[in-house]
């Protein structure tokens, strides 16, 4: 009896991981995954809307949120506009937000002492 609940637990486990649309994911929530599995804790749930921004004088683009472990993907020059993808997470003191450079897809962490809305 305990053999076949642990069996019949495990299809359904391995029933429930599989997913046929995967690769058809849009990148913004291939993104949102990425956001959920990183290991700092979000502060907030991940924005629903989309906020259009710019750097405040030059600043790096992280891998991950945070300095340390994170390196750094580029330098953005100021007045670089970019979208958020990402809910708020602290870490090192700071607040950090995934991003994505308009420009050029690429995206990343910022620190939001770095950030400012577009209106």
């Amino acid at each position: 009896m305990k053999k076949a609940f642990l069996v019949l637990t495990a299809i359904f486990l391995l029933a429930c991981s599989v997913s046929t649309a995967a690769s058809t994911l849009p990148n913004e929530i291939t993104a949102a995954r990425k956001t959920l599995i990183s290991t700092a804790a979000p502060t907030a749930a991940p924005t629903e809307r989309v906020n259009i921004m710019r750097t405040v004088g030059s600043v790096n683009l992280r891998e991950c949120a945070g300095i340390d472990g994170c390196n750094v993907i580029r330098v953005l020059a100021d007045g670089t506009g970019l979208v958020t993808i990402g809910g708020y997470i602290d870490v090192d003191g700071g607040q950090w937000i995934e991003v994505r450079i308009i420009e050029t897809s690429v995206s990343g962490f910022i620190n939001t002492d770095y950030l400012e809305a577009i209106p």
